[in-house]
């Protein structure tokens, strides 16, 4: 059994007892959920994952692979307390601007974390400034940049040492995930704990974790 554990995040109101298939349908729910407009991400999202898609065989469900607060960043669990999200500097007024949260808008994350998944790894930066970013410029993502992604000659366990000495660097993709075997579920506060506990979920734990300066 792997050490390090691999978590996936969603909003409590995707939530169900029973296995998760990701597919197009709920990648672009989760981002009306997160606000994204077509200005924003709306789209980009579901472009890649197709891409991905061809590559793998199958729509991507993505996990974090690790135990350090970099791995728990990029599963989004932060956005239950995060205030500020975004920001940019305004020409017009030489003033950094920021984008914040208001109260009562903030989504209510849950983590579900397994002790072994049957996936296949990533590299986070590679798929962010190649693949991901070719497909939002419509640039043809090369078989290096797919080599310097899923790393072909990696086997599972350099792909743990690299999560474990690399904090934020290693992700993966799954199929789909039985929720109800999760060996770990953090939320946000006791309602939420309620809300699953009455669903059969078991080791469910409230958990605040600190939030990334942006």
């Amino acid at each position: 059994m792997d050490e390090l554990l691999f978590h996936h995040c969603t909003n409590l109101s995707t939530i169900r007892y029973d296995t998760i298939v990701p597919s197009e349908q709920h990648t672009s729910k989760n981002e009306e959920i997160n606000g994204w407009d077509d200005d924003d991400l709306a789209g980009w999202d579901v472009k890649a994952n197709n891409w991905l898609k061809n590559e793998v065989g199958f729509y991507p469900l993505f996990m974090a692979v690790g135990d350090h607060p970099d791995d728990l960043y990029t599963t989004g669990y932060q956005s239950n307390w995060k205030v500020t999200t975004s920001s940019w500097f305004d020409e017009d007024t030489k003033k950094r601007c920021y984008t914040r949260v208001k109260k009562g808008e903030f989504p209510n994350c849950v983590l579900f974390s397994f002790k072994n998944v049957d996936c296949i790894f990533m590299d986070i930066d590679y798929w962010l400034v190649t693949a991901y970013s070719n497909i939002m410029n419509g640039f043809e993502t090369t078989e290096q940049d797919k080599r310097c992604i899923f790393k072909y000659s990696w086997n599972r366990s350099k792909w743990l040492r690299r999560a474990a000495n690399d904090p934020g660097r290693v992700m993966c993709v799954v199929n789909g995930l039985d929720l109800k075997q999760a060996d770990r579920i953090w939320v946000r506060n006791k309602d939420t704990k309620k809300a699953l506990d009455k669903m059969g979920f078991k080791n469910v734990f409230v958990k605040r974790i600190l939030v990334d300066d942006f």
